[in-house]
């Protein structure tokens, strides 16, 4: 079971996520987001970071990695596979090739098995999410029988609108390649600042720790 909390800015909110052992914290670099990490002081942590973008150069995804120390990057808008083809080209070139390279799918009735598919020789994980305005932190669930119609092979994280009022074992049973959550908005006293003893209590009721 993957436990990802995305939108992490402030020090104290992210050294107190620090002590829940979740797998993954994730640093938003798109600056129209009311999550933008900004210039905040981003700690050293024992929790991988992972940094989100949504059609960045890639010249300044690569300085993010060096300057944040992230364990792996999140393309949130609407990069295609020739461009990740490419990412992960200067990865290499960096010596970073060892950085992981999730991509997000906004989940709605246009979203196709042959768009989501093309994607699967490229990325290490995909982000399933909710479709709206805009590119993530939308705050709504979607509707998880859209599953059904896609078919592909790649592991994800499934991701909008989750909040404590149901359990991770239920949203990983909705499908085999499900291997965890994305959480966010759900568990936020306001955007960009999470109630961590909110996700601690959640993470104990369904058996994380």
């Amino acid at each position: 079971m993957v436990i990802k909390v995305c939108g992490m800015r402030k020090l104290d909110n992210i050294t107190q996520l620090d002590q829940l052992g979740v797998d993954y914290m994730g640093l938003i670099f798109y600056d129209k987001s009311p999550r933008y990490v900004g210039k905040y002081n981003i700690p050293a942590t024992r929790t991988k970071k992972v940094g989100v973008f949504v059609n960045h150069s890639i010249a300044g995804v690569i300085t993010a990695i060096q300057t944040y120390n992230l364990a792996g990057i999140q393309l949130h808008g609407i990069e295609d596979v020739a461009y990740i083809k490419e990412l992960r080209h200067h990865l290499n070139l960096h010596s970073l090739g060892n950085v992981l390279i999730f991509k997000a799918f906004r989940v709605t009735e246009t979203l196709t098995t042959k768009e989501i598919s093309s994607y699967e020789n490229d990325v290490d994980l995909f982000i399933l999410d909710s479709g709206g305005k805009s590119y993530g932190g939308n705050g709504k669930r979607w509707d998880y029988s859209l599953l059904q119609k896609l078919s592909f092979e790649k592991s994800f994280l499934l991701s909008g609108g989750i909040d404590d009022t149901i359990s991770i074992d239920e949203l990983i049973n909705l499908h085999p390649l499900c291997i965890g959550v994305d959480l966010n908005s759900g568990f936020e006293i306001e955007p960009g600042i999470k109630d961590i003893e909110k996700l601690k209590q959640y993470t104990k009721r369904n058996s994380y720790e």
